[in-house]
């Protein structure tokens, strides 16, 4: 029997996609039809197109699940198309310890979870929060008045054993010893819901967010058996993630690992050194810039350590915020005027990399590579006597888009067998919620491990009639030819053009992967300039290598054998290749096989030509923008910008001199 799960995100990255047995048909992020990056809420009408993009009937669909950003309020548009209510849907008999505890408390499920998001305990949210749920869908929906049903996202969970409150140097030392008696844990992270999809009532369930991660983390592996790992933006108690381990189609949550530094990133990136969207990212290039003098090992800890220190009445955290973060801001700021540093550059996007920047983006990454490297070391003994020697690790949240901390797990700590999806952020979490109600609610068995493959080229269908409308646009003075697309991008990269490559669906998550890339020559050192303005980037900020699997490790040492999904970080050993090298001597490549299919074709044409296996390769989107998802939206930033050649599909698209 088929089982049909409609996931759908209405955080921030909202999304909605289709599971079928467990595989994804297709998701389609809103921030790629809207063009407003990183897009919060959901409208009807983004749910609509999904369906009528992908060819998909709303009749397929058995299940509903649900999830949002943490502490961020569900908000559903009233209308036909979708309608949430809580309770139980007759055809749903699945264990939910979450509605038990929630019967047993005498509170409404509204008034329950409410408790854990701000401004919502006693009604609805403020003006405020309902702006942010629903901003940038329309002029219409902007408006706080629009008719909305909102539903507390469930940040609450319930274990069998409870969850134990331990510091980071003995948080393994108190671990279950054994799953069996765990196994109910995995009822413990969703309350029932029955959905109304396009006029059916189904079943559906709110998902825990970290379950979610959990899920991408586990159920995309390709491993049957894993010991699991979340890391996000998450703060207080439980929220920054989560150890579990997956045993087949079932995922089973252990404990809290407390751990605050996600937040301490995107609280520095964005409000000390005011790094715009997508700051984590940018300050993570920033860091090889500087040098860590404001870092103190004191900060390698978890929220335990860090309450134990202040109950202490240390001296740094003496009366301090109850978050890490807000200690160690003040902790740099002490330092600066203590040293009496020139502080008139910082966060000054013109002189981001003047030491005052780069110091504070250097010493707060060292903090939080210092902490997850700790966590990884202490869990080793862990993960051998919890599934096996030499377990597998998975691992997800937004913190493992990391390349360098991801480089450190699996080449310098040694987890050979080590999986990070390229959606592990928020982007990832409706196909999260979809996949763990499919599997660890639903019971269906996980697909057989020979066909198991994960594919990132998820977003919507691109139809033929899209394709052949390129042709429309001859108008504006472009030059549209049918050709051999992979031979002559070869040929335009060889004499040094930057070339726009549109191919297929688009990729899932926030990197680019060869279905919409901005393509230079890497062995030019101009062209990190070149591209870098083309984009309205910061001239300091790096580009990746797409590189030929076959040829990785003789340009790239001190990471894996193969980075499909460019998640990992190299030591660039070869000095051809300077448009792709950090100052740091760093890259993060992406290894490119046969079953990348045009992009692969494209690479081994431009080795032939230049005897370089690799090109340059960034996402094709203009400034503040997210990836370009149709080929309407590759011409119109072909037209804005100064990008020499646009290829879409089987055509090539020049401007008219």
């Amino acid at each position: 029997m088929t089982i049909n799960v409609l996931g759908i995100n209405f955080g921030h990255d909202s999304a909605v996609t289709l599971v079928r047995d467990g595989n994804i048909v297709a998701c389609q992020l809103s921030e790629r039809v809207t063009r407003g990056k990183h897009f919060s809420g959901l409208s009807n009408a983004l749910i609509e197109s999904f369906f009528q993009s992908n060819d998909l009937d709303p009749a397929v669909v058995d299940f509903v699940a649900v999830t949002s950003t943490q502490s961020f309020p569900i908000m559903v548009e009233d209308g036909d198309i979708l309608a949430l209510e809580f309770g139980r849907h007759p055809e749903d008999d699945r264990i939910s310890l979450c509605e038990d505890k929630i019967r047993h408390s005498g509170k409404s499920p509204h008034e329950f979870m409410s408790l854990n998001i701000a401004d919502v305990a006693d009604g609805p949210p403020s003006k405020e929060r309902l702006h942010n749920a629903v901003r940038n869908i329309n002029a219409v929906q902007q408006d706080p008045s629009a008719k909305r049903t909102w539903f507390p996202m469930l940040d609450y969970y319930e274990t069998v054993q409870g969850t134990q409150e331990t510091g980071l140097a003995d948080l393994f030392d108190t671990m279950p010893e054994g799953s069996g008696d765990l196994l109910d844990n995995r009822f413990g992270f969703h309350i029932p819901v029955v959905a109304t999809v396009f006029g059916r009532k189904v079943p559906g369930a709110i998902v825990h967010h970290q379950a979610t991660h959990m899920a991408t983390a586990h159920y995309l592996s390709g491993y049957d058996d894993s010991a699991i790992v979340t890391l996000d933006g998450g703060v207080s108690a439980q929220k920054g993630g989560w150890l579990g381990l997956g045993l087949g189609n079932k995922i089973i949550p252990v404990n809290p690992h407390f751990l605050e530094v996600g937040k301490l990133y995107e609280r520095v990136s964005a409000h000390v050194l005011k790094l715009g969207l997508s700051s984590a990212g940018k300050m993570m290039g920033l860091a090889s810039y500087g040098e860590p003098r404001f870092y103190d090992p004191i900060f390698v800890g978890n929220g335990i350590d860090f309450r134990d220190l202040r109950e202490r009445q240390h001296p740094t955290f003496k009366d301090g915020h109850p978050h890490m973060s807000f200690v160690f801001i003040r902790h740099m700021s002490r330092m600066i005027g203590h040293l009496g540093l020139d502080v008139s550059s910082l966060g000054d996007p013109n002189h981001m990399t003047d030491a005052i920047n780069a110091d504070i983006a250097a010493s707060t990454h060292k903090v939080f590579a210092e902490t997850v490297r700790t966590l990884f070391a202490n869990m080793r003994d862990w993960v051998s006597s919890e599934v096996y020697d030499g377990a597998p690790v998975t691992a997800a949240g937004g913190c493992f888009l990391s390349c360098p901390t991801n480089s450190e797990i699996q080449h310098s700590l040694g987890y050979e067998k080590y999986f990070v999806p390229p959606y592990c952020d928020d982007s990832g979490i409706a196909i999260g919620a979809a996949l763990w109600v499919t599997h660890n609610l639903l019971d269906v068995p996980l697909p057989n491990s020979s066909v198991r493959r994960m594919d990132p080229y998820l977003g919507n269908k691109i139809s033929d009639k899209q394709i052949e409308d390129v042709s429309k646009w001859s108008h504006q003075g472009l030059k549209i030819e049918r050709l051999d697309v992979a031979q002559q991008a070869a040929q335009d990269l060889a004499e040094n053009r930057v070339i726009a490559w549109f191919q297929g669906r688009s990729e899932l998550g926030p990197r680019a992967l060869g279905h919409r890339s901005i393509l230079a020559d890497p062995r030019k050192v101009e062209n990190w300039q070149r591209v870098n303005e083309i984009k309205h980037r910061a001239l300091w900020r790096p580009f990746a290598p797409a590189i030929l699997e076959d040829h990785l490790e003789t340009y790239f040492s001190h990471g894996p054998s193969r980075s499909d999904f460019m998640l990992f970080n190299y030591q660039v050993t070869a000095d051809t290749a300077p448009a792709i090298t950090h100052v740091d001597q760093s890259s993060r490549a992406q290894s490119v096989g046969p079953s990348c299919g045009a992009f692969f074709d494209l690479l081994t044409h431009f080795y032939d030509l230049t005897g370089m296996p690799m090109v340059m390769n960034t996402s094709l989107n203009g400034p503040g923008e997210p990836i370009v998802e149709t080929p309407e939206d590759a011409v119109r930033l072909f037209l804005a910008t100064d990008i020499d050649v646009l290829y879409v599909a089987n055509h090539r698209i020049t401007k008219s001199v």
